[in-house]
């Protein structure tokens, strides 16, 4: 094992947890544009919540 390849793996498990990172905040950002335009009631629920 030499150290490049230990760099490439560890720069490759690193691009694929960031590229799974930024698939997860896009599809959070887009259903929480959704919940805000159709569903007030639950961003109001949210807003409620105690703690925030």
């Amino acid at each position: 094992m030499t150290l490049m390849w230990i760099l490439i793996q560890a720069a490759r498990r690193a691009f694929s947890v960031a590229r799974l990172l930024h698939a997860l905040t896009t599809l959070l950002s887009m259903t929480h544009s959704l919940e805000r335009k159709h569903h007030p009631f639950l961003l109001y629920l949210v807003e409620a919540l105690p703690g925030k």
